[in-house]
């Protein structure tokens, strides 16, 4: 018997397989473009700036960042191509919840 995504329950919309796409493509520029930050320091009374190229080890952190909210999004993209959310619903307005909670603490701390 062959594997497909189908006979597994596990549909991946067309919406979802662009999106992906599109993360992989940004994670993928992050690696190759030359990407420098701006570093300003005082040196004997004057300001300095000077521009330092990002680490690779960097950049892997920006990707390993941008890997959780990408997951997200490509879930919730399928999700709303495939239906059936409702426990996906309740995830994100928990998040939500909780984050204007984290908001309001961090106001009046």
């Amino acid at each position: 018997m062959e594997y497909s995504p189908e006979s597994s329950g596990l549909q991946v919309s067309d919406q979802a397989k662009w999106a992906t796409g599109a993360w992989v493509a940004i994670m993928l520029l992050i690696l190759i473009l030359p990407l420098r930050t701006v570093q300003t320091s005082v040196v004997d009374g004057r300001t300095v700036t000077t521009q330092v190229e990002i680490s690779m080890r960097q950049r892997l952190m920006m990707i390993l960042t941008l890997a959780l909210p990408a997951l997200i999004n490509v879930y919730s993209i399928n999700c709303m191509v495939q239906g059936d959310c409702n426990i996906w619903a309740w995830v994100q307005t928990a998040i939500l919840l909780a984050y204007v909670l984290l908001a309001f603490i961090m106001l009046f701390a």
